[in-house]
């Protein structure tokens, strides 16, 4: 299917790219969708992105990637994605340590792409805690950013 619009035509890309890189042959598909944000104490809590229509059957699917692609940052929290941490063996009852975790600080065109059954967020909390406000045009701190979501299946 064609692209509709440019933010179809940007995840038609990203989603090429991708299957290129990892030699992807099979039929795959990407979901995508925006984020808006407009308040200071906004943020992504974590979670794990998942197939929540399969979820109400009882099923637990992830996608293969999970990306992220920065528009417009404003004062954006970090996205953090932390190793080794699934949802299904904390389902299981078999929890999880954490050893590592990867932080990307939000830059206007920035992707990045990650294991997508791994727990991710972007807390607020991180954005104070890193200091991570880049001021607009004249110095002012912006609030509004917006985010490009897009899971690959």
């Amino acid at each position: 299917m064609s692209p509709a619009c440019a933010l179809e035509q940007i995840v038609k890309e990203i989603l090429d790219w991708h299957r290129e890189r990892l030699g992807l042959h099979d039929a795959c598909g990407a979901e995508w969708w925006t984020l808006w944000m407009d308040g200071e104490d906004d943020d992504v809590g974590w979670h794990w992105d998942a197939d929540y229509e399969a979820r109400e059957r009882g099923e637990v699917k992830h996608p293969f990637l999970g990306t992220v692609t920065y528009l417009d940052t404003g004062s954006a929290a970090p996205t953090v994605i932390i190793d080794d941490c699934r949802e299904q063996p904390i389902m299981a009852g078999a929890g999880s340590v954490i050893y590592s975790a990867h932080l990307s600080l939000p830059v206007p065109g920035k992707h990045i792409c990650f294991d997508g059954t791994l727990l991710h967020g972007a807390p607020v909390e991180l954005r104070d805690m890193f200091g991570y406000s880049p001021p607009s045009a004249g110095g002012k701190r912006r609030s509004a950013r917006s985010t490009l979501l897009a899971n690959i299946w």
